[in-house]
């Protein structure tokens, strides 16, 4: 695994700076949300490249996934794309993570509408205020 966590970190490294590069060209202000996320990324890869080098070559131990909560989100996250046009973005988000958050397992009520409800309120404050960015609204009503 060592070697593999060695190429793959190299070449993230590599793509990683032309993207940067990439974003010299970018107007004033556009290029900040690209940075930051290929620093990130950039950061992410070379503490892969320095583990893989620390890191000794014993066995991992097998984890166990239960794959049908994957496959519950999967089809939910393609109606959730597709609810998007008739029912709006906010509502769709919130419904999307309401029962995203119950299939992973968080059952308290409170949590699984407070936070659905928060998240979609700072979406549209960012967007709104932050961005100037109206995102789609219901196309059924």
């Amino acid at each position: 695994m060592r070697r593999i966590d060695q190429i793959t970190s190299i070449v993230l490294i590599v793509l990683t700076i032309l993207g940067l590069i990439e974003t010299l060209n970018f107007k004033r202000g556009s290029y900040l949300l690209p940075r930051i996320v290929l620093s990130g990324i950039l950061f992410f890869a070379l503490m892969m490249l320095v583990e893989s080098f620390i890191r000794s070559d014993r066995p991992r131990p097998k984890i166990e996934i239960n794959w049908k909560p994957w496959g519950i989100i999967v089809f939910l996250t393609f109606i959730y794309i597709f609810s998007i046009q008739y029912i709006g973005f906010y509502p769709s988000t919130v419904f999307y993570i309401f029962i995203a958050m119950y299939v992973f397992g968080v059952r308290k009520l409170a949590i699984l509408i407070f936070l659905p409800v928060l998240f979609a309120i700072g979406i549209y404050l960012v967007f709104t205020f932050g961005f100037s960015i109206y995102l789609p609204g219901a196309t059924v009503f």
